[in-house]
């Protein structure tokens, strides 16, 4: 099942750049499997603006986040604690093959009038 995640115009950048390879989230979307597709949709532009391939997601505390992952995070520290708070675990999103749509897609197009807060899951 594929998902639809909400993300941030400057985080988004850096997934398009390939700097930034790995998604930070505070709940794991359970229905998610290898090879599913992750739709970025864009909370700066109102749009769907690109895809990439999921394939694989971890539980770990902030600290191991940032002694294990802190370059395939591509985030601040104050981005990094900002987001995470207090929060004992959270969920490491790995994908792949990212593509960048020039022309973002409307929500619409996934049976949806609004974007999701986090994500939410689309059937394929």
């Amino acid at each position: 099942m594929d998902i639809l995640l909400s993300v941030k115009s400057k985080y988004l950048k850096r997934i398009y750049d390939g700097t930034k390879c790995i998604e930070i989230r505070k709940q794991v979307p359970r229905k998610l499997n290898r090879g599913d597709i992750i739709w970025f949709y864009e909370s700066g532009k109102g749009a769907v603006t690109g895809l990439a391939r999921f394939y694989d997601y971890k539980v770990v505390s902030p600290n191991e986040a940032l002694e294990l992952y802190r370059e395939q995070m591509d985030v601040t520290d104050t981005e990094f604690w900002n987001y995470v708070g207090d929060t004992t675990e959270i969920v490491l999103l790995g994908f792949t093959f990212v593509s960048y749509m020039d022309k973002g897609l409307p929500l619409s197009d996934f049976g949806l009038k609004r974007a999701p807060q986090s994500y939410c899951y689309i059937d394929d």
